[in-house]
């Protein structure tokens, strides 16, 4: 919560001028004037109360304005949902190669448990782009059923490996046709 409130004050604060402090200038300008000719309004007695009245506008625009500043910021980072969803599908190609070659692995069982935990975070990562609960919806695992394809595995981790593939495929695949009907 402190992270967001800190974020909110930094954009704030380090836009540079541009329609919210001219028209924040302007209404604090116009309340001075205002104050001037109308004295029973009293809503300033001295003149040096000018200053702080536009100061006063022009940071309560910038504070008002600012969570709006934070979303376009956000907005610029996320990929478009046509682009993302291509990197999805290239990343599935990507992870229908590996697991097919570990279906009959006969060597090399560690670069291969590499490749695949690698593909595994940049799946990850694209997702989040995306949506961050479908990110860890689908790092997380519950029961992975057996895979689609015989495989011949070396040992038990290899298997293991196999089937988390196998299944985040089908999970992956349950995600781009889920963003190409939204």
């Amino acid at each position: 919560m402190r992270a967001f409130y800190w974020r909110w004050l930094k954009t704030a604060f380090r836009h540079s001028l541009g329609a919210v402090d001219l028209w924040s200038f302007v209404i604090g300008s116009m309340l001075a004037l205002i104050d001037h000719f109308w004295l029973q309004m009293h809503l300033m007695t001295k003149t040096w109360q000018i200053p702080v009245w536009v100061l006063g506008t022009i940071i309560t625009g910038r504070l008002v304005l600012a969570p709006y500043w934070m979303w376009k910021e956000d907005e610029v980072l996320r990929p478009a949902p046509s682009k993302a969803r291509t990197r999805l599908t290239e990343l599935r190609a990507e992870g229908v190669a590996i697991r097919n070659r570990g279906q009959n692995l006969s060597q090399d069982l560690p670069a291969w448990l590499a490749e695949v935990r690698k593909w595994e975070e940049a799946t990850i990562a694209a997702i989040k782009k995306i949506d961050e609960a479908d990110g860890e919806w689908f790092r997380t695992l519950d029961t992975v059923p057996q895979p689609r394809i015989k495989v011949h595995a070396l040992d038990k981790e290899h298997l293991k490996t196999f089937r988390e593939i196998d299944y985040g495929l089908t999970r992956l695949d349950h995600l781009i046709q889920k963003y190409s009907s939204s």
